[in-house]
């Protein structure tokens, strides 16, 4: 019987680089540039910097939802690689992408008797690892800590119970599992509808397959499979079982043959 155990911590931040509205467009102003050559309105020349008040022009206030989602956006603009310029520019910042891992295993063999023998292996991962925007290609918060994250758990487990009477007959029997689910989770409260532009913090949709459970304080749950053990997981519902069974026979040969 032995066992093991491994740790393993990585801390690190990453830059990401995100757009944000200006001072002016938060307030509906829009602002372009005049590009006529020639007959331009009075007052009005070429390259000069015209705006607009959205707003005022339609008569209507800024929606409160809209106001809202304008307060969670960084007013600062530290980029000038990002944006027009006008209307919008880059917001930089470096993103928490910390991966901790525990691996554990136990390995057991027993031989109780001549013809008999046990063996089991027992295996445990955990794997918890940020996910900023930049790594899924999802729209990106503006906040320190990613708002995606893997919490994943795997267990592992094999049995085995051979059994041989005699020199050329031997039966075996296993059973195990591997139970490896993806789970993507946000902290990210969800109001009663989503949506987004490229200066929201609220995805339009998500690019995981399906929600599995949404826990109160934790936002939703993401879940997705890798391999065999999504099948497992996919498959837990109908409770799907496999069994084989076979008989083999064979004559052992000396080792020394000539």
């Amino acid at each position: 019987m032995y066992g093991a155990y491994e740790l393993y911590r990585l801390r690190r931040q990453v830059p990401v680089s995100t757009t944000v509205l200006s001072g002016a467009a938060r307030t509906g102003i829009f602002q372009w540039k005049a590009a006529c050559t020639t007959n331009c309105p009075s007052g009005v020349t070429k390259g000069s910097i015209q705006s607009v008040n959205v707003l005022n022009t339609s008569g209507l206030p800024i929606d409160p939802v809209i106001a809202n989602m304008l307060s969670r956006i960084p007013t600062t603009i530290n980029n000038q690689n990002i944006g027009d310029g006008l209307n919008t520019g880059g917001y930089s910042l470096n993103q928490r992408d910390n991966e901790p891992r525990d691996n554990t295993s136990i390995r057991l063999d027993w031989a109780p008797a001549v013809h008999h023998s046990f063996s089991g292996t027992y295996a445990w991962d955990r794997d918890m690892f940020d996910r900023p925007g930049s790594g899924l290609n999802i729209q990106n918060t503006y906040d320190a800590v990613p708002s995606v994250y893997n919490d994943d758990r795997a267990n592992f487990l094999s049995t085995a119970w051979r059994w041989s009477p005699t020199s050329n007959f031997t039966n075996e029997v296993r059973f195990g599992f591997d139970l490896a689910p993806i789970n993507f989770l946000t902290n990210q409260k969800f109001d009663n509808f989503t949506s987004a532009t490229r200066y929201s913090t609220i995805p339009t949709r998500t690019p995981f397959r399906r929600v599995e459970r949404s826990t109160p304080g934790r936002g939703r749950t993401m879940r997705a499979g890798r391999g065999e053990s999504h099948a497992l997981v996919r498959n837990a519902v109908a409770a799907n079982h496999h069994i084989c069974a076979g008989l083999r026979e064979y004559t052992p040969e000396p080792y020394n043959r000539r």
